[in-house]
């Protein structure tokens, strides 16, 4: 920690960063600012980037017809359509102001990346004083930017309210873009619930999601004993498995929907031929597991539930 004091105070000495900028970068390290007169927290959280919501998640997909077809018999999806990238060849699935990213590979279902919505985003701004915090900027655009965590996981920062807009992309492939937005969906996805991910140190997954991000304490997740912990993004939260759980990798995202019934909805999506892959059934837990044609589980839940549990023990650390 001090080594990254001193880079930010050096890089304010030789002008390189402007007063405000050196404080947000420190709040953003969780430290103190008494070097520059003024007096924050040691744990104050920063208030350069509070995030507000999850906004995306990104999939592999081996068959983009397929996939798509996919989520618009299981969600009221929007029809696919063209997003903006580096090196083409992204879709998206529009819902209640979130989307899901769709990317063509030889080999699909793989979870690549999650996006988080923060106030007032500004990406030259926040991708600076990042860089100032210690922290790596992987890759940037006018309306986001990307960065690493200790694992290695991608998490895009966008706006509170990014929808990765593009009125000048291409029409998505003929095959894909014939389909509709799904005459008769089985759900109402109303929000990215959680995404699971895979850490080898927790202690060190939580202060970075902490710091970057204004998140609050760690809470454990159900089942008991399993040592999974979880932070809070408002109706969402990131699921962090100990490294047992194959670390750097994101294990699967949840949808939360309208008026879900475990039972009732269990049966009507086998009935359109898709493999319930797991259940974790219980008064706190009312989940299910379905298997995307790549084999990637994507879990459904009401949009009010949280993973909550009473009885496991407190979280290790704060």
């Amino acid at each position: 920690m001090q080594t990254r004091i001193q880079r930010l105070v050096t890089a304010y000495e030789t002008a390189r960063l402007t007063r405000r900028e050196l404080l947000r970068a420190l709040a953003l390290a969780g430290t103190s600012s008494a070097l520059v007169g003024r007096s924050l927290s040691a744990r104050t959280r920063p208030q350069l980037l509070q995030a507000r919501s999850m906004r995306n998640v990104s999939v592999d997909v081996s068959d983009l017809q397929r996939s798509v077809r996919f989520y618009q018999q299981l969600f009221d999806v929007s029809a696919v359509r063209t997003l903006p990238s580096s090196g083409g060849g992204a879709y998206g699935l529009d819902f209640n102001g979130r989307l899901i990213t769709l990317h063509p590979q030889p080999t699909g279902g793989v979870i690549t990346d999650f996006s988080i919505g923060v106030d007032d985003f500004r990406a030259g701004r926040d991708g600076a004083a990042i860089r100032a915090a210690g922290y790596e900027v992987v890759a940037s655009a006018d309306d986001h930017l990307f960065v690493s965590d200790p694992d290695g996981i991608r998490v895009q920062i966008t706006d509170a309210d990014y929808t990765a807009a593009c009125p000048s992309c291409p029409p998505p492939p003929a095959e894909a873009a014939g389909l509709s937005g799904g005459s008769d969906p089985l759900f109402q996805a109303r929000t990215l619930n959680h995404v699971s991910m895979g850490v080898s140190d927790q202690r060190a997954s939580v202060a970075f999601y902490q710091d970057l991000f204004g998140l609050g304490a760690p809470r454990p997740l159900l089942p008991p004993g399993a040592g999974i912990l979880g932070l809070d993004i408002n109706e969402s939260y990131l699921s962090l498995s100990p490294a047992g759980a194959r670390a750097g990798t994101i294990t699967h995202f949840c949808v939360g929907v309208a008026d879900f019934d475990l039972e009732r909805d269990m049966a009507r999506i086998r009935a359109l031929g898709l493999r319930v892959r797991e259940l974790t059934p219980g008064a706190n837990n009312q989940t299910v597991y379905v298997n995307d044609p790549d084999g990637l589980s994507v879990q459904i839940v009401a949009d009010t539930w949280k993973s909550l549990c009473p009885d496991c023990d407190p979280a290790p650390f704060e």
